[in-house]
């Protein structure tokens, strides 16, 4: 039992993982490694530099993470990228409901990049559906084709040509700090797209424990005699 269990946990860490590393400013972000198979209408689970996420929305189509690449391409050209490579997950954009992220341990910033950059002719950009986050979030458009997205006040994403064809793909920027959660209400404007979103995230490091010097300290303190 325990050579199985040994092999299973090797077999696990030589898994080929497909995240990237991309830079935006100066703050690094980190794309999220899936390791669930997503199920269809409710959640996919992943890992992004140690910290497990879960993806829940109304909208997962339930297939398989699709490889993308995103290098190279006008809509992604604000960003900086190691390989270019990473998975996207399959979303009904047009479906009402609540879309979220949870992550394990408090984050940076967080980029949501909608959009296949390797196949335009099938409308997998973003195109009817109108994503209501929380007003206090500080957010931006970072990058898109064509005339992009609009960001509305009180933090309302959508495209501001949906019709016929119009599907687009870039990049939105959610740039707060100690997030735990980030959510928003998934609405449309009378049509169901589907699309493809990837999500990237900044994961600050586990602050360093106090050096054994400092903890030793004390313990000579009190452990020194009278004379």
């Amino acid at each position: 039992m325990k050579y199985v269990l040994c092999s299973a946990a090797v077999a696990l860490l030589c898994m080929p993982t497909m995240a990237d590393v991309i830079t935006y400013g100066e703050v690094e972000y980190q794309t999220i490694d899936w390791i669930s198979t997503p199920e269809a209408g409710s959640s996919v689970s992943g890992v992004v530099d140690g910290v497990g996420v879960t993806f829940s929305s109304v909208s997962i189509s339930g297939e398989a993470p699709v490889i993308n690449n995103f290098s190279g391409a006008p809509a992604f050209d604000a960003l900086s990228f190691e390989t270019g490579l990473a998975e996207s997950i399959s979303v009904f954009g047009g479906l009402e409901g609540l879309s979220r992220l949870t992550f394990s341990r408090a984050v940076g910033p967080v980029l949501i990049m909608i959009g296949s950059t390797t196949d335009h002719s099938t409308p997998t950009h973003y195109g009817s559906a109108v994503w209501d986050f929380d007003n206090d979030l500080e957010m931006g458009v970072i990058d898109g084709d064509g005339a992009g997205f609009s960001l509305d006040e009180g933090n309302i994403v959508s495209n501001p040509e949906w019709g016929p064809e119009s599907q687009i793909c870039g990049v939105v920027g959610v740039f707060e700090g100690e997030m735990t959660l980030l959510e928003w209400m998934q609405g449309t404007e009378n049509g169901v797209d589907k699309m493809q979103i990837t999500f990237a995230v900044s994961v600050p490091p586990i602050p360093a424990p106090a050096s054994g010097l400092a903890l030793l300290l004390p313990a000579a303190m009190f452990g020194r005699r009278r004379r």
